[in-house]
């Protein structure tokens, strides 16, 4: 059987290349911690889903953080960096 090879599809392209281009963004794990309780307290505190509620909650506060920022440099703001 000749080698078959495997091309991504192009939306998974299309998003490595998107998040290939932001910048990291680092937040703290205290902040992970507390919204992935939100998310534990939201869900009637049903054990688990521990590592989902702290990756969704991950995400959540990285594209936050990484809004705000893209807003503050569009704004022109003199304080950022």
């Amino acid at each position: 059987m000749a080698n078959a090879k495997t091309v991504p599809s192009t939306a998974m392209t299309a998003d490595r290349a998107l998040t290939s281009l932001a910048p990291p963004v680092t937040v703290p794990a205290s902040a992970i911690a507390h919204r992935a309780y939100e998310l534990y307290i939201a869900r009637a505190h049903a054990h688990g889903h521990d590592v989902d509620d702290w990756l969704e909650a991950e995400r959540e506060l990285q594209t936050s953080l990484a809004s705000r920022l893209d807003q503050l440099a569009d704004d022109g703001d003199p304080n950022f960096p």
